[in-house]
């Protein structure tokens, strides 16, 4: 690495010296003189440094050393923006072109740990519509709901930056003061290290893009806007809210979410046996970013990947069944099944193309409906495996399988408590058990039950001490 070293402090040295003649006075040609602003000299000068000869070289140091590493730097023009990345975002040009000392050593050992590690951190944010809570942070397990002030989005969206360099790419964080953001973090696969993307479709749970901190990642382009409500310019200005959550009931939700995030994090320890569970939780996240009949569809196929099974007729009541007796009560069933009926027969209606679905538009109502049986559906299963998987923990036997769970859950309930203690009565390797069939094991057996029942050598005598003193006592 000592070549590149060298190169990353070869640039400095020219990029200074490019930055410095920036700042002189230009000799006037002639009686009109353009002024440019500080911000025009610095971007121009920045175009200077990476239009040099330096700088080229340093690309070619930086593609020979990351890319049996960093693949996507096989590709120059990736080399180049992750390189032109790195000193635009970590802030090494504004800070050289302002005059401030730049440490070449501490600077080239900033490089390499930029571009040598293998996965970077970043943090997701989307906004929430129509809800606020009664503190600024909620906590909810894995990830926060919290509230931004102005600058503090500005410096999290890298506004400074973008206003610089990305102009094109700049966040209006006006707009965003005011709303709660789930806010989502962790550590990912370097972009960089990965294959070049092939156009498939993201399985990411949120619209806004994330926020590397990276510094040799460019700013994403800028998430679209334009849904998201707003008060009525009569009214006030800012997010519009329906509900308000005060201290007391804000606590509660973190609370749900807590807990619901403890359920998820259970069950994914456990993904090999239950994989089902993210058919069924990436269906529901589809479903939220879809609206109508689109959203009432994926909703459908989540309970489907919950509760739905091949076969060729009568499904729709099985499943009507499984989903009423999940989530009702006795006297609530008939209305969940009849609710999931009419559901499930609109949702076979539109993959079988009927044209009757012409004249019928879709009520939001009706996908509401869908996405809470959806939602409840997807709870009450994650608790029952987290339930199943804390009491399975020390148990030699394999988890239950979908199909199994399933079955259990078909039995009526009078016939549970049957089953239950039927199976504590099971003797091992049932059904075929060898001893209920074979002479010679069922004579082991019964000489074995008679070397139990035969006394001891002390209990017979014993035995005859004390019979020996009942016949003394009848001859007395």
């Amino acid at each position: 690495m000592q070549g590149l070293d060298q190169t990353v402090m070869t640039y400095l040295e020219v990029a200074g010296r490019l930055f410095q003649q920036a700042q002189k006075p230009a000799e006037p040609q002639s009686s009109i003189r353009v002024v440019w602003s500080p911000t025009r000299l610095f971007q121009e000068a920045v175009l200077a440094a990476e239009e040099s000869e330096a700088f080229s070289a340093l690309l070619a140091a930086a593609k020979e050393a990351y890319s049996p590493t960093h693949p996507q730097m096989e590709y120059s023009p990736w080399t180049r923006s992750a390189v032109s990345s790195f000193f635009r975002r970590s802030g090494v040009y504004s800070s050289h072109f302002s005059g401030e000392r730049i440490d070449p050593r501490a600077m080239t050992d900033q490089f390499q740990f930029a571009f040598g590690s293998t996965t970077h951190h970043v943090k997701y944010v989307a906004p929430l519509e129509f809800v606020s809570f009664g503190f600024e942070t909620v906590d909810c397990g894995s990830y926060q709901i919290r509230r931004y002030s102005r600058q503090e989005l500005d410096e999290l969206l890298g506004n400074d930056t973008r206003s610089v360099f990305y102009q094109n790419l700049q966040i209006d964080t006006a707009v965003l003061q005011g709303y709660w953001f789930i806010v989502v973090e962790g550590t990912e696969p370097h972009p960089l290290c990965a294959d070049l993307p092939t156009g498939g479709e993201s399985s990411r749970p949120v619209q806004f893009s994330p926020y590397p901190h990276s510094p040799i990642v460019p700013p994403e382009d800028p998430p679209d806007m334009r849904g998201l409500e707003m008060m009525p310019r009569d009214i006030g200005e800012g997010p519009l809210f329906y509900i308000n959550l005060n201290e007391h009931r804000t606590l509660d939700f973190s609370r749900w979410m807590q807990h619901i995030d403890r359920l998820f994090d259970v069950v994914a320890t456990r993904h090999d046996q239950w994989p089902f569970i993210d058919l069924a939780t990436g269906f529901q996240l589809k479903a939220f970013g879809s609206r109508g009949m689109e959203s009432l569809l994926w909703n459908v196929a989540s309970i489907e990947a919950l509760l739905g099974e091949r076969r060729n007729g009568g499904l729709t009541k099985l499943m009507a069944a499984r989903v009423a007796r999940a989530l009702g009560k006795d006297n609530e069933r008939r209305k969940i099944r009849k609710l999931f009926e009419g559901i499930y027969d609109f949702r076979s209606a539109i993959v079988h193309g009927d044209a009757r679905l012409r004249a019928k538009s879709i009520l939001e109502s009706e996908v509401v409906q869908a996405r809470d049986l959806a939602c409840l559906l997807l709870l009450w299963m994650l608790s029952w495996l987290a339930d199943v998987a804390e009491r399975w923990e020390q148990s030699p036997v394999p988890f239950p399988t979908r199909e199994q769970l399933l079955a259990v859950l078909d039995l009526a309930e009078g016939d549970l408590d049957t089953v239950a203690k039927l199976l504590g009565a099971v003797p091992p390797k049932f059904p075929c058990v060898p001893a209920w069939l074979d002479p010679e094991q069922l004579g082991e057996r019964w000489r074995a039950e008679d070397k139990t029942r035969m006394p001891t050598p002390e209990q017979s005598r014993a035995a005859q001490e004390a019979f020996g003193t009942v016949q003394i006592a009848d001859k007395g």
